[in-house]
């Protein structure tokens, strides 16, 4: 209450509500339900009738489509938060779920984290051995279903179908071509993907149009260490959020500062009394300082050195 005082509780509890329909709409229809195929219909269908029941239809078609595919601001507006402190939390918990404050972070995935998190019992689980247990399981699932994972393959750009066919296959930069059987699946960033992997001619008239109206992330400074454990409180948690100041926004110039010790949870993962440190500012970095050094140069270590002080 030292921070926000009463009337940020009460503005708390109206976005609550309001955010309520979206919640369990974004429930009812998981992100795993969407599909560009003929079946499309159907795995929709199966939560469309809680879609329907959640009430997020209620305002009419307008407000249904802003707060569907709007960003969170609208609802804090419909919300009428005004509160200073509040406004800047939420701007926070926005950007570090997507990188963005309000208003360029989408309300359903705010609002699916909101209720997820605040319900009874509700957890977050850490992977025990690190987040490289998720991948060996991510592989462990490719290989048993007659996938072939292979890494080192420098993809040089996806290959089509004649002008105006689909995707069908990849050329890597030895010369070998490594066919489709149904889908290319392109894990790069959509500027990579559609300027460098993509011939033009390949590509949708509205594909540059798309490409220049995202706005491009700052960048993140990691810091990785290993420190003795002597002394440190077994009740200090995993993760931790630093925010240097308030003012100006938390999307400014190095302002939040992640932690994780995730030894705090898995042991295993280091050596008998030690203790794994990742501290990183989170997409508050701008890479226009690093954009034309030569990685490993003395201007860049330099440069390493200096931006990394704020960790």
């Amino acid at each position: 209450m030292h921070f926000s005082g009463e009337e940020a509780v009460v503005e708390w509890k109206n976005l609550s509500r309001i955010m309520e329909p979206l919640a369990k709409s974004a429930e009812a229809l998981s992100f795993a339900n969407f599909r560009n195929d003929i079946f499309a219909a159907l795995t929709v269908g199966r939560g469309g009738s809680d879609f329907v029941k959640s009430g997020v239809l209620n305002g009419g078609p307008i407000d249904a489509m802003n707060t569907l595919n709007g960003p969170f601001s609208y609802l804090l507006e419909k919300a009428q938060v005004k509160n200073k402190f509040l406004r800047n939390l939420i701007d926070l918990e926005c950007f570090v779920l997507s990188g963005v404050v309000a208003d360029g972070t989408l309300s359903p995935e705010m609002a699916y984290m909101y209720q997820e998190r605040h319900k009874k019992d509700s957890k977050l689980d850490y992977p025990i051995g690190g987040t490289k247990a998720i991948i060996d399981a991510l592989v462990r699932g490719l290989e048993k279903y007659g996938g072939n994972l292979v890494l080192g393959k420098h993809v040089d750009e996806i290959t089509f179908d004649g002008k105006g066919g689909g995707a069908n296959g990849v050329l890597l930069s030895s010369g070998q071509r490594i066919k489709a059987n149904k889908k290319v699946v392109s894990n790069a960033s959509i500027w990579d993907t559609y300027s460098k992997l993509i011939k033009p001619e390949h590509l949708p008239p509205e594909a540059s149009k798309l490409v220049s109206s995202i706005p491009e992330l700052d960048s993140f400074m990691h810091l990785h260490l290993g420190i003795d454990g002597k002394d440190l409180p077994d009740e200090l948690g995993i993760h931790h959020l630093v925010v240097n100041s308030w003012e100006g926004g938390v999307d400014t110039e190095a302002n939040v500062v992640n932690i994780s010790i995730p030894t705090m949870l898995d042991k295993s993962i280091a050596p008998p009394g030690k203790h794994l440190i990742h501290a990183y500012t989170a997409a508050n970095e701008p890479f226009g300082l690093w954009k034309d050094m030569k990685r490993g140069s003395e201007e860049y270590n330099r440069m390493k050195e200096e931006r990394s002080e704020c960790l």
